[in-house]
């Protein structure tokens, strides 16, 4: 018995776990109950039948097939491209409910009106002589009252157990294929982080453009450094929200024991990866290339692999803060300072304010 087990789910997921219910009830004949609201209609075809109730009462028992033509046979209408269970549930509803033209007077309204049309018709009827008798079931109480008796004379020794049946491994792979398809579903979002890099990085090449070799540009190029880190470090920050944004999804997946919130972590982490190296790369090849920096293969690589990866540290620092932090007004005050604090003490502030000229002297 399942009470609104697909609450918190997105779409996908709560299709999926519909999908498994059924897959269960056919394979080990188990009779599986599941209360639910706003079902789709790939969630309400895996039942095989439908208990509709208004205040206690009943409304409607049967085949699920049929439940919609009943109502309909009562006078209510069916939106084209309805879901069929917000259907039934709306009928009792009058504000939410679609009546036949000509039937406003004939249609029931309360909820023992309802049950009183149920009890007449022949669905009803149908139900209640498939009912097996009491007498015919007294074998299983008895196989039940063993079962317990049996079970309370075992001693059983406390350890923990597991509720996953996937190891880590193959919850990470799940988990990573998972993300990579949500992240190829949102291709709009990986254009857009994309072209907001090549942007940033064509605005800050023009202020650098070709910088000249020599004492002129001393102060200058550290400054074309410190721009991707900066860049990166404030686009990371977005991944507090995200954060909070996935928590029940996440929470519920823990608690129906699908995956590890250890996994998950780890996918995004992996999924994370080519993404960034996209949005570097194309950042990267801009501005060193026109702020004319030192034109070798060693010294470019290394400027990559280190934007690289202090954006893959701050993605995960943020999500940490996110994970930490119970309210999003704690998380963003926690985010605020740590990029204060990056802003401070990365260098480029406390650079002094020297001319070339002074340091031609000194030097």
């Amino acid at each position: 018995m399942w009470d609104n087990p697909t609450r918190g789910l997105d779409s996908k997921a709560a299709g999926e776990f519909a999908r498994m219910l059924r897959r269960e009830a056919d394979e080990n004949e188990k009779t599986i109950i599941t209360t639910t609201y706003q079902a789709g209609n790939g969630i309400y075809d895996e039942f095989d039948k439908v208990l509709v109730l208004a205040e206690g009462r009943v409304t409607y028992y049967g085949p699920r097939s049929m439940a919609k033509d009943y109502f309909e046979s009562l006078g209510f209408i069916c939106p084209k491209g309805a879901n069929i269970a917000d259907y039934l549930t709306s009928v009792t509803v009058l504000t939410e409910r679609v009546v036949r033209p000509g039937w406003e007077e004939k249609v029931p309204n309360t909820p023992e009106e309802f049950e009183a049309l149920y009890h007449n018709s022949p669905i009803y009827r149908s139900q209640m002589d498939a009912i097996e008798s009491p007498e015919k079931l007294s074998h299983e109480t008895e196989d039940l009252e063993i079962a317990v008796a049996a079970e309370k004379r075992k001693q059983h020794l406390p350890r923990a157990k597991s509720v996953y049946t996937a190891g880590i491994w193959s919850q990470i792979a799940a988990c990573t294929i998972r993300q990579a398809q949500i992240m190829w579903g949102d291709k709009f979002s990986l254009i857009v982080k994309v072209f907001s890099a090549i942007i940033q990085a064509l605005v800050c090449g023009s202020l650098f453009y070709n910088l000249p070799n020599d004492s002129s540009s001393i102060f200058m190029r550290p400054g074309v450094l410190f721009f991707p880190v900066l860049y990166f470090l404030l686009e990371s920050m977005s991944e507090t929200t995200a954060s909070f944004m996935g928590r029940p999804i996440l929470s519920r997946q823990k608690r129906f024991g699908f995956y590890r919130p250890t996994a998950f972590c780890i996918a995004n982490a992996i999924t994370d990866i080519p993404v960034v190296m996209i949005q570097v790369t194309c950042f990267s090849l801009i501005i060193y290339f026109m702020a004319d920096l030192q034109m070798d293969a060693g010294r470019f690589f290394t400027f990559w692999i280190i934007v690289i990866s202090q954006t893959l540290c701050f993605i995960q620092l943020f999500r940490a803060v996110g994970a930490v932090c119970k309210q999003f007004g704690n998380a963003s005050k926690v985010s605020g300072l740590l990029s204060t604090i990056f802003f401070v003490y990365g260098g480029k502030i406390y650079e002094p304010f020297v001319s070339p000229q002074d340091l031609l002297i000194t030097s």
